[in-house]
């Protein structure tokens, strides 16, 4: 028979198995760690906008992972640059800037269908003329629109080739040439100086360049002056719509550093097909 000591002390092993539970794996998070690991979550949702249905101009993966703007950027002045390809000889530019009622918060889709309403609705005549010295040169004479010439843009061979732009001795432009280069070697970059100061142009993605931004760089800091949303995603057609901040940049060396990454871009899309 069981004794009462040995019964008593089967029921207090029993008891501790119980009270013990099972071991849990999981692990508690700090505040700090939990507080960061939902505003992670919060900004890489907020990014996408599931309302938007992108067209067959659109890449939907270039779309999704869009960039907001800076806070501190706010644009002045919205530019159309008419889509055009390697062989185009006039890119017509127009300023659309009267016709847009819509605030501006971003390159979004109610952005953009407010640039082509106005476009539509008002006609306008271009701003600037970018023309083609002959069919298949690489200098360009850039009009008004009075048709007075304001700037002439010699291109580069190659897309890693140097671009430059000059304008007249009484320009309101510039008061000296402006080269484009690539200074980052395998980087869709582009740099230049002006009064100065030193801009540059970068992709806002790693694989698509549908969304660009102009930068003036100040020391090590970058500010947002310019802003470029591409019709079309792929490279043999560029242009599109451009807002640009003329308080810290001339409209038309924007609008021409602009045109020289576009058609480096195109430059690009030919030697990867071997054209």
């Amino acid at each position: 028979m069981t004794s009462a000591v040995q019964l008593k002390g089967m029921n207090d092993g029993l008891e501790r198995r119980h009270s013990t539970g099972p071991t849990s794996t999981s692990t508690t998070l700090s505040p700090y760690t939990a507080t960061n690991s939902t505003t992670a979550h919060r900004q890489s949702t907020s990014a996408i906008d599931l309302s938007h249905s992108p067209s067959n101009d659109e890449s939907p993966s270039d779309y999704e992972t869009q960039p907001q703007d800076s806070p501190s950027f706010a644009p002045t002045h919205t530019f159309w640059i008419t889509p055009h390809s390697l062989f185009t000889r006039s890119i017509p530019v127009y300023d659309l800037t009267s016709g847009i009622s819509t605030p501006y918060t971003g390159l979004s889709p109610a952005y953009k269908a407010a640039v082509q309403k106005a476009l539509k609705d008002h006609c306008p005549t271009p701003c600037y003329t970018l023309t083609r010295q002959n069919w298949l040169g690489l200098r360009y004479t850039i009009t008004d629109v009075a048709s007075v010439p304001v700037a002439e843009w010699k291109h580069p061979w190659s897309s890693v080739g140097e671009a430059l732009l000059t304008f007249p001795a009484d320009s309101t432009h510039s008061t000296h040439a402006v080269a484009l280069r690539n200074k980052r070697w395998g980087r869709r970059t582009e740099t230049f100086v002006m009064d100065s100061v030193t801009y540059e142009w970068a992709s806002d993605s790693l694989l698509v360049s549908q969304y660009m931004t102009l930068y003036k760089v100040l020391g090590s800091q970058r500010a947002e002056v310019g802003k470029f949303a591409a019709k079309r995603w792929g490279g043999w057609s560029t242009g599109g719509t451009f807002v640009v901040d003329t308080n810290e940049v001339d409209e038309l060396v924007a609008v021409l550093s602009l045109a020289v990454v576009l058609k480096k871009k195109r430059q690009r899309a030919a030697k990867r097909h071997g054209a």
